[in-house]
């Protein structure tokens, strides 16, 4: 990834200064409730979540605030350093799995 796409994404607080480095994207690791771990890269349009050893292969959708990942059967939304899980693509058919933080 270039350093202006990842200085992009650190001003709007898509990622972290942690998270920017290069090697193939922006890495990011997230806890959720019940401690579940999630790990994300985000690399131009696409984000691969990997999620109790799942890989979710998404492609960023439309949002009205934060980035939005659909793709699997389920929609990654990440806005600075939270993001959620849900099972579904559609936003009026969505279901929240999971809540997170980055860290």
């Amino acid at each position: 990834m270039n350093k202006c796409r990842a200085a992009l994404l650190l001003a709007l607080g898509f990622a972290s200064p942690a998270s920017a480095g290069g090697g193939g994207g922006l890495h990011a690791r997230y806890v959720c409730a019940g401690n579940i771990r999630i790990q994300a890269t985000y690399a131009g349009p696409h984000a691969r979540v990997v999620v109790g050893g799942r890989v979710l292969e998404m492609n960023q959708a439309a949002s009205g605030s934060g980035a939005r990942y659909v793709g699997a059967g389920y929609t990654w939304w990440i806005n600075g350093r939270t993001a959620e899980l849900y099972r579904g693509e559609s936003l009026g058919a969505i279901t929240s799995l999971h809540q997170c933080q980055e860290g």
